[in-house]
C-alpha cells in the first residue's frame, strides 16, 4: 500500500522542526507527535525519522560540551547548527 505524504520546503521543515522540539519539550509524548505528523499528512514512516531526528538534535544540544570553561556562553550557535544539520538530514530523507 502506498503511503500519501506531504512534501515540505526546507522554511516548514525548520518551523516544523521547532514545533516538535517544542512539544516534546512542553511534555508531549513522542508516541502523540508521531501520531500528529501522520495524521497531518506527513506519513507513519516519515513520521517517526522526522521526530526521531529532533530528538536527536534535542540530545545533542542538551549534552554540555566542555572546553575548559564551566560557562555556557556561546552555546546558542550550537543549537541552530544542530538543528541546520538535521533539517538538511530531513530535507535529503524527504527528497
Amino acid at each position: 500500500m502506498a503511503e500519501n505524504t506531504i512534501s515540505l520546503h526546507e522554511e516548514e521543515m525548520q518551523e516544523l522542526a521547532v514545533l516538535v522540539a517544542e512539544a516534546l519539550q512542553g511534555g508531549e509524548s513522542r508516541e502523540q507527535v508521531v501520531a500528529d505528523l501522520a495524521k497531518n499528512g506527513l506519513g507513519d514512516l516519515a513520521a517517526e525519522e522526522f521526530v526521531t531526528s529532533v530528538e536527536y538534535q534535542l540530545y545533542q544540544v542538551a549534552t554540555p560540551v566542555s572546553n575548559g570553561d564551566d560557562d555556557n556562553s556561546g552555546m546558542g550557535w550550537l543549537i541552530w547548527v544542530a538543528v541546520g544539520i538535521g533539517v538538511k538530514v530531513l530535507s535529503w530523507l524527504f527528497e
